[in-house]
């Protein structure tokens, strides 16, 4: 018996198949005090989901759990994908011509989270200033013409732009860090499977 035989069958298409996107909590492991379920692994290069799956378990059957532990609704757009992939969605959301246009602009300490928020906003506290957080084009406007002939308190050179392939590349790369269920607890799951469905 494999181990996706454990999820209910669904018509596709006039099909039978295994629903692997069936979305379950696992009660016995979501209490406050109870030891980790998983660790974070890193990928190094690409791999496949079946991949990581045989890696840990010893089969491509084990699919599943690798989705159950990463929130993953669908295996192909929302797991890590190849510089090409990344490449060519991209083109389609912002068009090949677009790719490296800006994105957004970034400044370290500064986060502005509506269009009328002026950089002096922000250093006077009335925005919590945090690292990393996009400035959006139209704001960056704002900054430079209104501080353009005076001193400002921070050097507009230090803006870094993020062009649209930066910006899709960063969203891909996080997906490079998957939660992965201890192999010696696949078992009581897999049990707890079978109590549910």
């Amino acid at each position: 018996m494999h181990d996706t035989d454990l999820f209910p069958t669904i018509d596709w298409n006039g099909l039978k198949m295994r629903d692997i996107s069936r979305r379950f909590i696992i009660k016995w492991i979501q209490t406050r005090h109870s030891k980790p379920y998983w660790f974070r692994h890193r990928m190094k290069g690409w791999k496949s989901i079946e991949n990581v799956a045989y890696d840990f378990y010893g089969s491509c059957d084990y699919v599943w759990a690798i989705m159950v532990a990463n929130n993953i609704v669908h295996p192909i757009h929302d797991w890590l994908k190849k510089e090409e992939e990344v490449i060519e969605e991209a083109s389609k959301k912002y068009g090949q011509e677009n790719l490296n246009n800006p994105h957004h602009y970034e400044y370290k300490g500064i986060k502005y989270t509506t269009k009328s928020k002026t950089l002096i906003d922000a250093r006077k506290g009335k925005v919590k200033a945090t690292y990393g957080y996009a400035i959006p084009q139209d704001v960056y406007d704002q900054i430079v013409k209104q501080f353009a002939n005076i001193e400002v308190p921070i050097n507009l050179s230090d803006v870094e732009i993020i062009t649209n392939i930066e910006y899709e590349r960063a969203l891909n790369e996080k997906k490079r860090v998957v939660n992965i269920i201890y192999p010696s607890l696949i078992q009581d799951i897999e049990a707890e499977m079978e109590r549910l469905f």
